[in-house]
C-alpha cells in the first residue's frame, strides 16, 4: 500500500489537520487519555529560521488538550494543557527551541475568548539524528525532590510550579526501527526510513504491508493510513509537496556547494598554518646559525676564510627564508581568491532570494491570490504579506 510520506512538512501538516488523528497520535506519545483537543490558529504558530539572506519556514503546531488524570486517591480530574508539536528537518539548535518556548511563556493562551495560563508539554519530531545514544522516543519529565534530604516528593503537585516547568518528548525519526510491537510504535512507524520509497533524492511515498497492518486492527493506524492514502490523489496537496521537495533539493545543493567551498578554505588555511610553521622553523634555524657564527667569530678572529664561508651560508639560509616568505604570500593570495568566491556564492544566494521576491510580486500584480502564491512558492502568508508591503 503506497502512502504519502509524513516526514515532509506539507504532508505532516495535512495529517495533523484531522483532529481525530492529532488527538490519537498525541495521546499515544503522551501515554495519557485525551478527552478533547483543539488546534490553535495557524497564524499564532508560524516560525521561521532566519538565515543570512533567506528565511526557512519550520513547522510548529499548537493544541489545547483536556487530559484525564487520576490522583493518588483514585479521583479522576480533567487537566487542560498546551501541547506544542515542533517538527524540524534540521539538527536541533538550543537557542532556537528556547526562543519558541519563551514565546509560549510570554503569551497567554486564548480559549473561549479568555486568556489562560496552561502547563506546556512539548513534542519534538526531529528528522536528523542529534544523539544516537538516546532512545528514539525520549520522555523527559519534571519530578519533585526535597533539596535538603534528596528524597523524591510523592505528594500532589502544585499548579504554580507546573506552570513554570514542562514535560518534553523527543522523537528522532531516523532512529525509529519501523516495527509494530506496541501501540506507540505502530503509529510512529510511518515516520521510519524503513518504509520510505527512494525515487532519486525524493522520498515522497512510503510502502506498508496491508496484510500485516490489518492483523493489528488498530483504529488510529487505519485512520492515519486512510488519510495518507487519500492524500495521494489530492492534486493541491501534491503540488504543495512538489514545491517543498524542489525547495529542499535546491537548498541541499546550495548547502553542499557552500560546504565544499568551506572545506577548500579550511584546507588552504591548514596549508598556510603549515607554511607558517615551516617558516618559523627556518627562521629559528637562521637565528641558530647567527648564534653559531657569532661564537665562531669570538673563538677564531684569525680564521677569516671560515667566517666568510659562514656568512655565505647564512646568506643562503636567508634567501631560503625569503623564498618561503614569497611562497607564503602566494598562498595567502590564493586564500583571498577563495574568500572572493565565497562572497560571490553569498551574493548568488541573495539574488535567488530577490528572484523569489520578484516572483511573488509579479504573481500578485497578475491577480493571483495569496493562498495560491503560498502554495506555489512554499512561503507562508506572513512572508508574502511582508514582501508585498
Amino acid at each position: 500500500m503506497r502512502l504519502l510520506n509524513p516526514t515532509y512538512d506539507t504532508v505532516f501538516k495535512y495529517l495533523m489537520q484531522d483532529l481525530e488523528i492529532a488527538k490519537g497520535l498525541i495521546s499515544r506519545i503522551l501515554d495519557k487519555e485525551i478527552i478533547e483537543i483543539t488546534s490553535l490558529p495557524q497564524e499564532s504558530t508560524s516560525i521561521e529560521l532566519q538565515l543570512k539572506y533567506i528565511s526557512i519556514p519550520l513547522l510548529r503546531q499548537d493544541f489545547v488538550a483536556a487530559i484525564k488524570t487520576t490522583d493518588k486517591q483514585g479521583n479522576e480530574n480533567i487537566e487542560k494543557v498546551m501541547i506544542e508539536v515542533q517538527k524540524s528537518p534540521f539538527p536541533p539548535e538550543v537557542s532556537r527551541f528556547r526562543q519558541y518556548l519563551s514565546e509560549k511563556y510570554h503569551h497567554k493562551t486564548i480559549i473561549d475568548d479568555e486568556e489562560q495560563d496552561l502547563p506546556i508539554k512539548t513534542i519534538y519530531l526531529i528528522e536528523k539524528t542529534f544523539n544516537s545514544n538516546l532512545p528514539s522516543v525520549l520522555h523527559v519529565a519534571n519530578d519533585y525532590y526535597d533539596r535538603l534530604t534528596g528524597i523524591k516528593y510523592t505528594g500532589n503537585k502544585d499548579q504554580f510550579v507546573d506552570l513554570l516547568v514542562h514535560e518534553a518528548y523527543f522523537i528522532q525519526t531516523n532512529l525509529l526501527e519501523g516495527d509494530f510491537k506496541n501501540d506507540l510504535m505502530r503509529v510512529l512507524s510511518i515516520f521510519s526510513t524503513k518504509y520510505q520509497i527512494n525515487l532519486g533524492k525524493q522520498k515522497r511515498f512510503i510502502e506498508l504491508n496491508e496484510e500485516e497492518i490489518n492483523r493489528y486492527k488498530d483504529k488510529l493506524l487505519s485512520l492515519i493510513i486512510r488519510r495518507l492514502n487519500i492524500g495521494t490523489n489530492d492534486r493541491k496537496l501534491l503540488t504543495a509537496l512538489d514545491v517543498e521537495i524542489r525547495y529542499e533539493n535546491e537548498w541541499d545543493k546550495m548547502e553542499r556547494k557552500l560546504l565544499e567551498e568551506r572545506q577548500k578554505a579550511e584546507q588552504t588555511d591548514k596549508k598556510l598554518v603549515q607554511k607558517d610553521k615551516e617558516l618559523k622553523q627556518e627562521r629559528q634555524k637562521a637565528e641558530q646559525k647567527d648564534k653559531e657564527l657569532k661564537q665562531e667569530r669570538q673563538k677564531a678572529e684569525q680564521t677569516d676564510k671560515k667566517l666568510v664561508q659562514k656568512d655565505k651560508e647564512l646568506k643562503q639560509e636567508r634567501q631560503k627564508a625569503e623564498q618561503k616568505d614569497k611562497e607564503l604570500k602566494q598562498e595567502r593570495q590564493k586564500a583571498e581568491q577563495t574568500d572572493k568566491k565565497l562572497v560571490q556564492k553569498d551574493k548568488e544566494l541573495k539574488q535567488e532570494r530577490q528572484k523569489l521576491i520578484s516572483t511573488v510580486k509579479n504573481l500578485h500584480k497578475s491577480g493571483v491570490s495569496i493562498d495560491i502564491i503560498a502554495t506555489s512558492t512554499g512561503l507562508s502568508k506572513n512572508e508574502i504579506n511582508f514582501i508585498l508591503k
